[in-house]
């Protein structure tokens, strides 16, 4: 009787093993049956996502086949504006090199006309020196004439004061003349008078 306890503790031991295992497996199985609805459910997404882009692409290859035709057609009249352009560039570079001539002759009278200016300049320059070099000389006449003036003025103020000592010395000789003549008158005077006295004494 005991042994078949034994046996029947063990054996419920292990079916209560086998159940918690069981569920385990069920959760597991529920898990794993979640996820691939989940994937189902993006699939299905993309999978729609993609019919749209498909659609969408479609609607892209219409709408780029018109963009080519209309491209065609404007490559085709952008071809007739380059013949167009290129006649005009013909002809702009035949009027280019007329005016590349007419550069040229330009250019020359530029040249000769720029050379009788730099030989005007070099007259010019020339002739400013020689007015310098005149007005250096007027200059130093100037201050010659200045200073020659100022010797006359010296020498007039020197004749001047030279004729008043002349004067002033011609007036000291009358009036020395005046005293040598009033003291000869006195000496006659005196051989008068004594001459006189001589008659009477005699």
């Amino acid at each position: 009787m005991k042994e078949c306890d034994k046996r029947n503790r063990k054996c419920d031991k292990r079916n209560r093993e086998c159940d918690k295992r069981n569920r385990e497996c069920d959760k597991q199985t529920e898990n794993v049956i979640n996820e691939t609805d989940n994937v189902i459910n993006e699939t299905e997404n993309v999978i729609n996502e993609t019919e749209n882009v498909i659609n969408e692409t479609e609607s892209v290859i219409n709408e780029t086949e018109n963009v080519i035709n209309e491209t065609e057609n404007v490559i085709n009249e952008t071809e007739n504006v380059i013949n167009e352009t290129e006649n005009v560039i013909n002809e702009t570079e035949n009027v280019i090199n007329e005016t590349d001539n007419v550069i040229n002759e330009t250019d020359n009278v530029i040249n000769k006309t720029e050379n009788v200016i730099n030989e005007t300049e070099n007259v010019i320059n020339e002739t400013e020196n020689v007015i310098n070099e005149t007005e250096n000389v007027i200059n130093e006449t100037e201050n010659v004439i200045n200073e020659t003036e100022n010797v006359i003025n010296e020498t007039e103020n020197v004749i001047n004061e030279t004729d008043n000592g002349i004067n002033e010395t011609e007036n000291v000789i009358n009036e020395t003349e005046n005293v040598i003549n009033e003291t000869e008158n006195v000496i006659n005077e005196t051989e008068n008078v004594i001459n006189e006295k001589e008659l009477k004494n005699g």
